[in-house]
C-alpha cells in the first residue's frame, strides 16, 4: 500500500522536471504533525499532485 504524502515529501519526477517537494497541503489534516497532501496541491516545480487514493477524502 502506498504511503500518505505530506508537505515536504518528494513528488516523483515528471516531464523535464527533477524530483521536487510537495509545497501545499491540508490546513486541518496532519500526518505526524505535517499537513497531508491532496490531489491538486502544489509541488515545487509549479505543478500539482496528480494521483492519489480514489476512496480517501482529506479536507
Amino acid at each position: 500500500m502506498p504511503k500518505a504524502a505530506r508537505i515536504g515529501d518528494i513528488a516523483s519526477a515528471h516531464g523535464c522536471f527533477p524530483l521536487t517537494p510537495i509545497i501545499a497541503g491540508s490546513g486541518d489534516v496532519f500526518i505526524n504533525g505535517i499537513p497531508a497532501a491532496r490531489l491538486g496541491d502544489a509541488i515545487g516545480c509549479g505543478g500539482t499532485v496528480a494521483t492519489g487514493s480514489p476512496d480517501v477524502t482529506i479536507g
